[in-house]
């Protein structure tokens, strides 16, 4: 994924959009380095997102109640934390972004 922190955030801003109309999305880092933000579905149930262009590190995590209950990120390859084995590894190809939020979306309704 080459993307800049900006098109990054755009392309997130506009997926949460499509897939979680009703979320906000918080900005809690950005630089052109990197940038973090969470899609805020409530208090205790969002998603953590994280973007490094320079290190090409990504990864998003479904945080319910302060604990990561599902997770895709590219930390030693890209990987799948599935719901409800957050802390087991799956490999997968790398995906699309719109690939990542429809699998968010699927998990945070299976929750």
């Amino acid at each position: 994924m080459e993307l800049s922190t900006k098109e990054f955030r755009d392309r997130i801003e506009k997926l949460s959009d499509t897939h979680f109309p009703d979320t906000k999305v918080q900005i809690r880092e950005y630089s052109k380095f990197r940038i973090k933000l969470r899609l805020v579905f409530s208090a205790d149930l969002f998603v953590e997102v994280f973007y490094a262009p320079q290190t090409e590190k990504t990864s998003f995590a479904l945080i319910k109640e302060k604990e990561r209950i599902f997770g895709i990120d590219n930390l030693g390859g890209w990987h799948r934390h599935p719901l409800g084995k957050p802390t087991n590894h799956v490999d997968i190809a790398e995906p699309e972004l719109h690939e990542i939020f429809e699998s968010l979306k699927s998990a945070k309704e299976d929750t």
